[in-house]
């Protein structure tokens, strides 16, 4: 983002922020006003989102765009938004009034202290929505009142039917409220029969709600998770503490209902077998009539290629564009997780929020998940292991294959993107040279090109396969390799492992080429036939972003001068995995492991800091749901 307006001082007297009435001229200095004018002249009068910051005052005195929309609608940037900040939008309009989604928006800012405000294009009239609230004093807890909670006749006993005390547990909670108080870190390891959960789980619920500061408690399995839900928290509820908790999951975890109506018109486009038409029907409808659209309601739950179909995605979503956005189950999940004390998150999900927050500069109010002061981590274990996996790249040979199966079948040339492409453009061909040139080039260079990649994929992955083989019966160690300087000097790196790396990449490399030109092509055409290519294009760009992305991570693995100490290949079952590091001098690498399997890993991890070399720093775009690898393609 660039500040265009430095901060002023400003000496209006007895300002405050409890009257949304005043005039513009009472919340904005001149300077600031003036400036966002010009951005908005600069945008063609559209709707520009800017983040304002306030002088002691109570006046907009700095400003930043954050992002540009049209004359509809602004893309929702507000990462950068700290408590006490004003999120400024205009409305072309000129009707300085809150629409539905703003109130949404409003709401979700509003509890993390942030204000929101409506501009017309002049500036003149302002109507603040939601107005800032400065980040309060921190109340520290009670370690008295604490540990009272869990007295023989404290209100846990009451709750709690056959309670004990436990001298353990008591310790635990005084520690953690102790780490809240102090913003210091604390790692407890207790046995069974301790109980971990409600020791950490009732200061940090007093925590957040004196302090209005969410909190969020990660661990690794699903049991963990529904013990808190279904168990835990129901206890302390019952104890007489008043707080609100969400279950957070990922995105994948809910049902696209754009997706879904596309099934209910098409189930072809979807199915790879005509078997398995019934059960994407079955899915479309569960997904319109279900209360949260979460798999784990679905009752039977679907073969995990079927639900990938209509699983919600990063890439392919157009958010406020959608035509099912206001009632689309992953927004109204967020919108519950944003008004929660309590967040109840898996580490996967952590560490995407915690990857895409880095990739902001650390700056984000809301990333993956919203805003959040502390963080409990159970099941801490695991953690080493969750990130290690996490901050890496998956590519392997048959998610490769399925998206490509995405823009056509492979044994059903009718069936796929391309070919539903191909049929809602044929009746517009005559008389729009912009339609022929669209179809010319799906019929004569990327459907020819997507049958070469489909063909090369699997020969690729087997020869790196035989390479990985060869590799490991040397390596002295059973199904793990370190790939050293010696290895790559070796024949079967040097002439195979390598190669064939690089010839995928170049195939895929080629094919999303050939991709690009198609929906540049698309392009100019879109906002005409919206109904004929709009839905394609939106699945078609995500499935081209997703091989250029698996093009890059080869291209970063087989390049010596990007290999350091975290680069691994892990060959297992009928694929192979590796994994890359940023860029550093040292090239030794963990090795191959595992059994054989046609995935390749790359791993995002920093390097440590080096003595000659001063700390490194390294660059790496993070999506929201860091898509293509939560996936698991």
């Amino acid at each position: 983002m660039r500040t265009f307006v430095t901060r002023q001082d400003t000496t209006a007297d007895n300002m405050t922020l409890d009257n949304p009435s005043r005039p513009v001229e009472e919340w904005i200095i001149p300077a600031v006003r003036e400036a966002l004018v010009s951005e908005i002249v600069a945008a063609g009068g559209s709707e520009v989102f800017f983040i304002g910051r306030l002088s002691p005052d109570g006046m907009v005195a700095e400003a930043e765009v954050a992002a540009r929309g049209d004359d509809g609608a602004v893309p929702v940037v507000a990462q950068a938004a700290r408590p006490g900040d004003l999120v400024i939008h205009n409305h072309p309009s000129g009707i300085v009034k809150a629409s539905g989604p703003d109130l949404e928006v409003a709401s979700i800012l509003g509890r993390d202290g942030i204000g929101f405000a409506i501009i017309d294009n002049a500036c003149r009239d302002i109507y603040v929505v939601v107005e800032p609230q400065p980040a309060r004093e921190t109340e520290p807890l009670d370690l008295d009142e604490v540990a009272d909670f869990f007295a023989p006749d404290g209100p846990l006993s009451a709750a709690l039917e056959g309670y004990e005390p436990r001298a353990s547990q008591v310790e635990m909670a005084l520690a953690a409220a102790g780490t809240f108080n102090d913003g210091r870190v604390v790692v407890v390891e207790a046995g069974t029969g301790v109980g971990k959960s409600l020791a950490y789980l009732v200061p940090a619920i007093l925590w957040a709600t004196r302090n209005h500061r969410r909190v969020v408690v990660s661990t690794n399995t699903i049991n963990l998770q529904e013990q808190l839900i279904g168990s835990d928290l129901p206890v302390l509820e019952r104890a007489g503490l008043e707080f609100t908790a969400v279950l957070v999951k990922g995105r994948r975890n809910y049902a696209c209902l754009r997706k879904a109506d596309e099934v209910r018109g098409d189930p072809d486009l979807f199915a790879d077998l005509d078997e398995e038409v019934p059960e994407l029907r079955r899915l479309a409808a569960w997904a319109f009539s279900s209360g949260d659209g979460s798999l784990a309601d679905l009752r039977p739950p679907p073969a995990p290629g079927l639900w990938e179909q209509l699983a919600t995605e990063a890439d392919d979503c157009t958010r406020a564009r959608c035509p099912f956005f206001n009632d689309c189950h992953f927004y109204r999940a967020r919108k519950r997780a944003a008004g929660a004390d309590i967040l109840v998150v898996n580490h996967h999900l952590l560490f995407t929020d915690l990857a895409l927050r880095e990739a902001m500069g650390g700056t984000a109010s809301t990333a993956v998940l919203p805003a959040y002061s502390h963080l409990v981590i159970d099941e801490a274990q695991h953690v080493e292991e969750v990130a290690t996996s996490h901050f890496g790249t998956v590519i392997n040979s048959v998610g490769l294959q399925r998206q490509l199966g995405r823009l056509q079948h492979r044994r059903r040339s009718t069936k796929g993107l391309l070919p539903l492409l191909l049929r809602n453009l044929l009746p517009l061909a005559e008389g729009d040279p912009r339609v022929d040139r669209v179809l010319e080039r799906l019929e004569t260079e990327v459907r020819p090109a997507l049958v070469t990649a489909a063909e090369a994929i699997p020969a690729h992955f087997e020869s790196l396969s035989r390479a990985a083989r060869t590799l490991m019966a040397g390596s002295g160690e059973e199904n793990r390799l370190r790939v050293t300087e010696e290895v790559e000097e070796s024949p079967a790196w040097r002439d195979d492992a390598s190669v064939s790396c690089a010839a995928l990449r170049t195939e895929l490399t080629r094919f999303t080429t050939s991709l690009g030109r198609l929906l540049r092509d698309l392009g100019t055409i879109r906002d005409e036939y919206v109904k004929e290519v709009e839905s394609p294009v939106i699945d078609i760009s995500a499935i081209t972003n997703r091989l250029n992305a698996a093009a890059a991570a080869l291209a970063r693995f087989i390049d010596p001068g990007r290999r350091c100490a975290g680069s691994r290949a892990e060959p297992r079952g009928r694929a192979a995995r590796g994994s890359r590091c940023p860029p550093r001098r040292s090239r030794s690498a963990r090795g191959w492991r595992g059994r054989l399997s046609k995935r390749w890993r790359e791993s995002s991890s920093p390097p440590p800091p080096s003595r000659q070399e001063g700390p490194s720093t390294t660059s790496r775009p993070v999506s929201d749901s860091n898509c293509w690898r939560e996936g698991g393609w």
